[in-house]
C-alpha cells in the first residue's frame, strides 16, 4: 500500500477517535473497530505523526485524542480521508 492510500482500517480508527472526542487507548480502538491491536497502534501513531491526533504516554499504554482543527493541520490528509469515506460507503 502506498503512503498516500487510505485503508479501511485507517479510516475506522480515525472516525472512532474523532467521533468519541476524548482520550482513547489502543485497546479501546481495537474493541470498537475490530482492527487488531498492532494495526490500531500503527494507525493511531501514523495519524499522530501527521498532526491529527495527540498522544500522551501513560501506564499501561498511550492514549490518543483528536487535536483541534484537524482540517487546518493537515488539509490534504483530511481530504483523502473524506474521499475514502465516500468510496468505502456503508462498508466502513
Amino acid at each position: 500500500m502506498k503512503a498516500s492510500e487510505i485503508s479501511l482500517h485507517q479510516l475506522r480508527v480515525w472516525e472512532f477517535v474523532r467521533d468519541l472526542g476524548t482520550w482513547v487507548s489502543v485497546a479501546d480502538i481495537q474493541q470498537a473497530t475490530g482492527v487488531c491491536p498492532r494495526t490500531a497502534r500503527h494507525h493511531a501513531r501514523n495519524l499522530t505523526d501527521q498532526g491529527l491526533l495527540e498522544r500522551v504516554d501513560v501506564f499501561p499504554g498511550a492514549r490518543f485524542r483528536v487535536l483541534p482543527d484537524p482540517e487546518r493541520r493537515n488539509p490534504e490528509l483530511m481530504a483523502r480521508l473524506e474521499r475514502a469515506r465516500e468510496a468505502f460507503g456503508e462498508v466502513a
